[in-house]
């Protein structure tokens, strides 16, 4: 949703501009951090990403709650109904794995019911399945983990230690 206002009725919109998708009039790919990074390397890049997606929940709980590792094997990751992708069809050197952000986030729950903090445990435990998939389809590649600038701690109360329990669980996964 890189070019929706922040809060606007797009952000939630399909890809024909009705309720129920995940911002897809305002995602532009080609402005995001992956994209331009790579250009910036003169790499050629294949990109899987969806605004607002998480490892194990999404940044939002009333669209469309598939998680990364439920869509990382769609052509199409918006579309319930894609077609598989062919991850023949292209084998990289480098896989970046940069989620958390959306995870770790108090997501845009009503004040009155927060959602839960995530536990730390249990999202290592999915990120080291997850990464074990991406070994599997990708034996030879390095495969880096990120953590996300967009967390902090003591954010949205000082209870929350997101920046600290992503580090933590991504810091868990590199070990095991």
């Amino acid at each position: 949703g890189v070019e929706g206002a922040n809060g606007s009725a797009e952000c939630g919109q399909n890809a024909l501009g009705q309720p129920g998708g995940w911002g897809q009039p305002v995602h532009n790919a080609n402005r995001s951090y992956g994209v331009v990074a790579a250009r910036a390397l003169n790499a050629e890049y294949q990109l899987t990403a969806v605004s607002g997606i998480g490892l194990v929940r999404n940044y939002s709980q009333m669209y469309d709650t598939r998680t990364m590792p439920d869509v990382y094997d769609l052509m199409f990751a918006e579309e319930t109904a894609s077609i598989p992708w062919d991850h023949a069809r292209y084998t990289p050197d480098v896989v970046v794995v940069a989620l958390g952000t959306n995870d770790f986030s108090p997501g845009d729950a009503p004040a009155d019911q927060p959602r839960p903090k995530l536990d730390v445990s249990a999202y290592t435990d999915a990120y080291v399945q997850f990464v074990s998939r991406l070994r599997e389809l990708y034996p030879e590649a390095e495969i880096f983990a990120l953590t996300s600038q967009l967390l902090s701690d003591g954010s949205p109360d000082a209870s929350y230690r997101s920046a600290t329990d992503l580090q933590t669980a991504v810091t868990a996964v590199a070990q095991r």
